[in-house]
């Protein structure tokens, strides 16, 4: 596992933000990108992954924001963000319980998608 300081992921990640954009997407190559990983139990993961709040509508604003997220996002513009991910170097997909997950995730492994997948659970003690 590379070691990696603080300052060289931010550049990465910056570099991310740049090749997100749309024009830079455009002329950009299908190359991955490289991105620092950490170890996490027995696999390793990028330090910058993608959760899945604005796929599923949860702002943690208001309804209204909650519905126009929902609306944006249909599943092939997840399906689109999830592939671009895993093409800039993002290998981890945090999810949350939601209906159209289980969907999302088969059509997005039938589409050839290798992300990795992980569930966000809360234990709630009373």
């Amino acid at each position: 596992m590379k070691s990696s300081s603080r300052r060289s992921f931010l550049s990465s990640a910056a570099g991310f933000a740049a090749l997100a954009s749309p024009a830079a997407r455009a002329a950009s190559q299908p190359a991955q990108a490289v991105l620092p990983k950490v170890r996490f139990g027995k696999t390793e993961i990028t330090r910058l992954i993608i959760g899945s709040n604005p796929f599923y509508g949860y702002s943690h604003f208001n309804r209204i924001l909650d519905q126009s997220m929902r609306d944006w996002y249909t599943q092939d513009r997840r399906m689109e963000v999830l592939h671009d991910c895993e093409r800039h170097g993002i290998n981890t997909w945090q999810v949350h319980y939601d209906p159209q997950l289980a969907e999302d995730f088969r059509r997005y492994r039938g589409e050839g998608g290798r992300m990795r997948e992980r569930q966000s659970v809360m234990r709630c003690t009373v």
